[in-house]
């Protein structure tokens, strides 16, 4: 009975992990339900890459997305509900699928592809808008790798919680990023910064509401001890299927700095940085206003075109202390769109291992 409560106290306040809709007929074991576009039952797109997508040079598997991205874009005035209002009842279906089954958060994070399987849905980030982007060392910068040398990618912007209210701070957006770098002949390396776990929001401005999307600092780490029973459930999860290590709120970097995107591996990585931050310059830092109240994906849709440099990027030690390592340069415009919403960022927890795989 204690733990059908939590499920179902977990499903009430997961506003982050908003479910699904229900179809009419039941569904098969692991074949999630279809979502609404304006309360109308759609149908999970099913995302169709080349046949040798992955065996592709970098620049082609970029190329090849951005159509899909582009293609798929939706009409104006018909981006799907965000946040999506769900019962109680779906959102515990979601509570329940990650408590009970460790292959479903283990593939939410850990899949190792670049689009999700039709058959699953998003828990957090369910939607957002994406653009390809390329990222541009800064002289000298020290770091093998990925971030070595020029690099092509793939950049989505969402939401770790649609508005977030933290402890100390009115409303705010709690923006969040998925990076994805592409590799010749391999899968891609990808990247996953927040600004906060849940609802722990920090502005420059902390006495008033905002709408600064690139206000705030993305980091490859986040808070310890979630504050928000969200935050708590989704660690309760994490230790019940992971044998996960002491600093499990850090995500690995080993792949970025062991592999250059020509898919050549490094005789000699640094040794991996504590955690990345990502910072808007200052020519961005203001670009979507604090009172601009419109849908998040419109203002990014509206403002943010190629060319624009979004984040300068730092290596940052345990300490805080930074250096200034590249830049995120947009090399096309963003997009809200149905393949973009299909997007998979693995999360490189390489340190958590599943008690009892499936």
């Amino acid at each position: 009975m204690r733990y059908l409560q939590t499920v179902l106290s977990a499903g009430v306040v997961l506003t982050a992990l908003s479910g699904v809709a229900h179809a009419d007929k039941p569904k098969p074991e692991g074949v999630e339900p279809p979502g609404t576009l304006g309360g109308v039952l759609v149908k999970p797109i099913v995302v169709d890459l080349s046949a040798n997508y992955v065996t592709k040079k970098a620049a082609e598997k970029q190329a090849e997305l951005l159509k899909l991205i582009t293609s798929t874009k939706y009409a104006e005035g018909q981006l799907p509900n965000y946040p999506e209002k769900h019962t109680i009842a779906k959102k515990a279906m979601l509570a329940n699928r990650m408590a009970t089954k460790p292959g479903y958060l283990n593939y939410l994070m850990a899949a190792d592809t670049d689009v999700m399987s039709s058959t699953r849905e998003k828990g957090t980030h369910r939607r957002g808008v994406s653009g390809t982007i390329r990222f541009v060392p800064a002289a000298s910068n020290g770091m093998t790798g990925i971030f070595s040398q020029p690099a092509e990618g793939l950049v989505r912007l969402s939401l770790t919680v649609p508005f977030s209210e933290g402890r100390d701070f009115k409303p705010a957006l709690n923006p969040s990023m998925g990076l994805k770098f592409f590799v010749d002949g391999k899968s891609s390396i990808n990247l996953v910064a927040l600004h906060a776990l849940d609802g722990a929001v920090n502005v420059d401005d902390k006495k008033s509401d905002t709408h600064a999307f690139f206000a705030p600092d993305l980091k490859t780490t986040f808070a310890p001890t979630p504050v928000t029973a969200g935050g708590k459930f989704l660690k309760w999860a994490i230790d019940k299927h992971f044998t996960p290590p002491d600093d499990w709120n850090r995500l690995s970097l080993a792949s970025l700095i062991a592999t250059k995107s020509d898919g050549t591996k490094e005789a000699h990585p640094i040794t991996e940085p504590h955690h990345l931050v990502f910072r808007a310059p200052t020519s961005t830092h203001n670009l979507i206003a604090p009172d601009d109240d419109r849908d998040f994906r419109v203002s990014l849709t509206s403002k943010v075109k190629s060319g624009f440099t979004i984040y300068d990027v730092y290596v940052a030690d345990e300490k805080k202390a930074e250096k200034l390592i590249g830049h995120i340069q947009m090399t096309s415009d963003l997009y809200a769109s149905e393949v973009g919403d299909r997007l998979h960022f693995k999360h490189e927890f390489t340190k958590l291992k599943l008690k009892n795989p499936e």
